[in-house]
């Protein structure tokens, strides 16, 4: 009955019957119903809200202080060059994880714990972020204030490609002149800053990553590196590329 009033007033009756079986409201006359009743509730769906990208919905209608506040803290975090240095935009984990270790309960209260939530929250203030997805089933986000962005994203992939470089020379010049030309990713990472390359300032020129983001680096040159999990050995294959075992 309380569906049937949000849908259409006191007197009003119902949609169609729904083809469900055991259920008298489609899901769509459900969230209708709801609205109508002024609940601020938007039921979860596989589907995309307005086209997008099918992460859960958080409710457009209702938004509270503490989500306002969270807004603000993230805009204050786009804005900072330690997360940002390129006024770009961001990969969405790496925003998560800044704000939710620095606001912890703040986060939990507007986000909470569910999977996928916080992208539904960014997604949700599209006045202010604006997501998109990039390689690997990845996303990243955009402050809307940053007119620049796609400046910055091309700065930042320019010297992200030149850090590739070297790490890349750096792991072949090391290969090339131990036994076997191979070693363990530990090995290689005690080296990293007495390598010749690295020695040019006084420190390593590119900080080494760490060791999982290492192994990922190893396996995506998959034509001259390769990397055993068994061992955690890294390997530079003959000249010429990857050779079939």
């Amino acid at each position: 009955q309380l569906l049937r009033m949000g849908m259409g007033g006191a007197g009003g009756a119902a949609g169609p019957e729904s083809s469900s079986p055991g259920l008298e409201f489609t899901p769509a006359e459900i969230e209708e119903g709801l609205r109508g009743l002024g609940l601020g509730f938007a039921l979860e769906t596989g589907e995309a809200p307005n086209g997008g990208t099918g992460s859960p919905s958080l409710s457009p209608e209702v938004v509270t202080e503490d989500e306002k506040a969270l807004v603000d803290i993230v805009v204050q975090y786009m804005q900072d060059e330690a997360i940002n240095p390129y006024r770009g935009s961001v990969p969405v984990e790496r925003l998560q994880n800044a704000v939710r270790c620095s606001h912890t309960a703040l986060y939990c209260n507007v986000v909470g714990k569910r999977h996928n939530f916080w992208r539904a929250f960014l997604e949700k203030h599209t006045s202010v972020f604006q997501l998109f997805a990039v390689e690997d089933g990845k996303w990243k986000v955009r402050w809307v204030g940053h007119d620049d962005w796609q400046e910055g994203d091309r700065m930042e992939q320019a010297v992200r490609l030149k850090k590739e470089c070297h790490l890349l020379e750096c792991l072949v010049g090391y290969l090339q002149v131990v036994p076997g030309h191979s070693c363990k990713v530990d090995e290689f990472m005690e080296m990293y800053p007495s390598l010749p390359l690295n020695q040019l300032g006084g420190e390593p020129a590119v900080v080494l990553p760490q060791r999982g983001d290492l192994v990922r680096f190893i396996r995506r040159h998959c034509n001259i590196l390769s990397y055993d999990p068994n061992d955690l050995t890294i390997h530079l294959w003959p000249q010429g590329g990857a050779q079939t075992p």
